[in-house]
């Protein structure tokens, strides 16, 4: 059965929710390996976009998924360097006209 464009989407998702686990474990080579999962996954699911039209409930559970990978994306950046995350909080304190 060939997955559908979504079934591709959720593929990503369920990955990235694994990489989040890995790294929690701190199983770094574990989320290299899934990174690369993703890659391969990502690829496929381009190749298999071409136009395909997406209905509007489709699309909103596409943005969900897209969601979720952000924000696994953002957990597994904090886990990998929790001081970036105090950087980027004095970067907005101090607001745009501080940093000149």
């Amino acid at each position: 059965m060939n997955p559908t464009l979504l079934e591709r989407y959720e593929a990503i998702e369920d990955t990235s929710e694994r990489m989040v686990q890995a790294a929690m474990q701190g199983n770094w080579s574990e989320v290299t390996r899934l990174e690369e999962s993703s890659r391969q996954q990502i690829d496929l699911l381009r190749e298999a976009a071409h136009n395909v039209k997406l209905s509007a409930k489709e699309l909103a559970r596409k943005q969900r998924v897209l969601l979720a990978v952000l924000r696994h994306d953002a957990m597994i950046r904090n886990l990998a360097e929790p001081g970036i995350g105090s950087v980027d909080l004095l970067f907005h304190r101090a607001g745009p006209s501080r940093l000149h």
